[in-house]
């Protein structure tokens, strides 16, 4: 997310989802490679292919195929008139708001692709990853156009990257200008939009405390807390200080907060998360809900279905359990902070630290230290504490990114490192190695 977010929210990432972030993060939730059928290639397929070549320009394709889902519902044969498929991934930095719509492509049916302006670099040793959903395209009427993550396709002859999406390794035309994405299908597609206009829902808050019949207390908001939510119908706004993200407290309801969504498709999916900031904030996703007692998905994004104008009552209010808030304004000080780095790994490239120190804006640079191999530092100035520093570094060669991930029980890759830091860590360093193979290429 990082969502969608990740995921956060978010880098190459949500999040991806991405992370996520948005994010979220964009995991497969297909069947294993090689466990369904093969591609099939469509006849004289580089005559075709070719008429879709053009200098300085990318054709992705794909075939529709035909496998069920695994709960045995028959996958889609075509589109309705109202939902396209789009496609996005390393070419755009699974940018969702930048995705081009993919159409079908005339006298080969099954197929469809999009020519983008985007020069691919052969020399990039990498597989490079990509995602595609279904969405509402230009012509629905629809209040919200694109891709919409709850229909993601199910893979069938994809090749899977360092980070579980689907990648087009492999799938390149000896050209260089034409990328076949191998055959996807979908079991669903987005429902004809019908318009709830000025969609608003109701929010119970929390803070997990249940009365003598196992109902939930309303929690005691702190005057310096901001109640905000992010999600897929605000495009996971998570900016501190905007005006749109913000709930509303019901006068004379303690606990109750509404939220005006805007025009939204009826029996659509939001996705969502609800977090707590205040003036001394400096991550918007440090103090978010607990979700245990709403929907969720795999993503872990909060998620209704917008069922009408009157689900407020049919559905209730959504239920966001807050355990702790963030840190008063007026208990806060700022520190200077020392991070530094020795890339196991590292060959060659310019070195960031990012973070919600700076709202994950540019990277600071990164000197290297004498006498320490590969080690490198960079000087933080006014960060928060008592609060929670979220940060990454990153590894910059050209255009190619790559992000260092901290060690993990498991072996894994945490994209993120996290501190907890308190006003005695004025002054201090804070030193960390990365393992070998730690560095992910693309979206976090």
């Amino acid at each position: 997310m990082m969502n969608k977010k990740g995921l956060f929210a978010v880098a190459l990432l949500a999040a991806l989802g991405l992370g996520a972030c948005g994010e979220t993060t964009g995991s497969s939730t297909s069947e294993e490679p090689g466990s369904s059928e093969p591609a099939s290639q469509p006849a004289e397929e580089a005559d075709w292919v070719a008429d879709y070549e053009e200098e300085g320009k990318m054709f992705f394709y794909f075939q529709l195929g035909t496998t069920p889902a695994a709960d045995g519902t028959a996958a889609l044969s075509s589109f309705s008139s109202w939902v396209s498929p789009f496609v996005t991934g390393g070419f755009n930095a699974f940018a969702e708001t930048e995705a081009p719509e993919m159409t079908a492509v005339e006298g080969h049916d099954g197929y469809y692709g999009v020519s983008i302006d985007w020069e691919f670099d052969p020399s990039a040793d990498q597989a490079y990853e990509y995602q595609l959903t279904l969405g509402y395209n230009s012509t629905s009427g629809a209040p919200t156009l694109g891709m919409n993550w709850n229909y993601k396709s199910n893979e069938i002859s994809a090749a899977y990257g360092p980070l579980d999406n689907p990648n087009w390794e492999g799938g390149m035309s000896e050209s260089g200008l034409s990328i076949n994405l191998g055959s996807h299908s979908w079991s669903a597609e987005p429902p004809k939009p019908i318009i709830i206009e000025d969609y608003t829902r109701e929010f119970f808050i929390t803070d997990g405390k249940k009365d003598d019949n196992g109902k939930y207390l309303p929690a005691t908001v702190p005057d310096y807390v901001t109640l905000r939510i992010a999600g897929s119908m605000n495009a996971w706004d998570d900016a501190l200080d905007s005006t749109t993200n913000v709930l509303t407290p019901i006068e004379g309801r303690p606990g109750y907060y509404t939220y005006n969504f805007g025009d939204i498709v009826k029996q659509s999916i939001v996705e969502y998360k609800v977090v707590a900031t205040s003036a001394a904030s400096s991550d918007f996703w440090a103090n978010t809900a607990d979700l245990s007692a709403v929907n969720t998905n795999e993503g872990g994004n909060a998620t209704f279905v917008a069922i009408g104008a009157d689900d407020i009552t049919e559905s209730g209010p959504l239920t966001m359990i807050f355990g702790s808030w963030p840190s008063d304004p007026s208990s806060i000080m700022p520190i200077d902070l020392t991070v530094k780095v020795t890339l196991t790994d590292y060959a060659e490239g310019d070195v960031t630290v990012n973070g919600s120190f700076n709202a994950w804006g540019d990277g600071v640079a990164m000197t290297s230290v004498e006498g320490e191999d590969n080690t490198f530092e960079a000087a933080l100035t006014d960060v928060t504490a008592p609060g929670k520093l979220e940060f990454q570094f990153r590894v910059l060669v050209g255009t190619e990114t790559s992000y260092v991930g901290a060690p993990t029980a498991d072996g894994s890759s945490q994209p993120n490192l996290t501190l907890d830091l308190v006003a005695s860590d004025d002054g201090t360093t804070k030193a960390y190695t990365s393992v070998p193979g730690a560095f992910l290429k693309g979206e976090p």
